[in-house]
């Protein structure tokens, strides 16, 4: 049995350490591209946060009772015709954009001679522009878009009055629905169109 020269024994030393090293290297630079790719992951997740935050806060609704006078006002002279409560609803931010298919859905009173009752209503636009508007309750499809919002008296806690969800779609096709419980989400719709046949 011949064991070689010394040659062959530096060469194959030599060859075994740098294939060691070399397998040490490749392994360091997967775990420096696996931390790379965690990083850019979180940065992702951190752009995708910041976009929900910034669709969130474009669009904002809440109640709000405004003084009516002149000829906005009610005919009879009761104090409570006299007030016009709606909804406020806010489509502003650096970045506002025409929103589509908005639903808000809020409960509110109703008033009839014979009881004082809730109801569960959902008002619809089919296009929101920007800028800020008031939907009377009691007033069949009338919305106004608003300069002052300090002639506006905000309902900030009651059971009368509440919204329960915002749902609008933005210019790229994404549907985002708002609620107190859960805040914003992003909501996939399931009917898509027909493809003709």
């Amino acid at each position: 049995m011949e064991w070689g020269s010394i040659a062959e024994w530096v060469g194959a030393i030599t060859g075994t350490g740098l294939a060691t090293a070399s397998l040490i290297v490749a392994l360091r630079a997967n775990r420096h591209a696996d931390a790379a790719n965690t990083r850019a992951d979180k940065m992702e997740e951190l752009e995708r946060q910041r976009d929900l935050l910034n669709i969130g806060s474009q669009l904002q609704v809440w109640w709000a009772c405004h003084e009516a006078s002149g000829e906005d006002s009610d005919d009879d002279n009761t104090e409570q015709s006299k007030k016009e409560w709606g909804i406020i609803i806010a489509n502003t931010g650096d970045e506002a954009l025409m929103l589509t298919k908005v639903e808000i859905e809020v409960v509110k009173q109703n008033f009839t001679p014979e009881e004082v009752s809730s109801e569960i209503v959902t008002w619809k636009y089919d296009a929101l522009p920007p800028g800020v508007f008031f939907r009377q309750a009691y007033r069949k499809g009338y919305t106004n878009a608003i300069a002052n919002l300090s002639d506006y008296r905000v309902i900030l806690n009651s059971s009368k009055y509440r919204i329960n969800s915002i749902c609008y779609s933005t210019p790229n096709h994404r549907r985002w629905k708002w609620t107190p419980e859960y805040g914003l989400a992003e909501i996939i719709e399931t009917d898509t169109p027909n493809s003709a046949s």
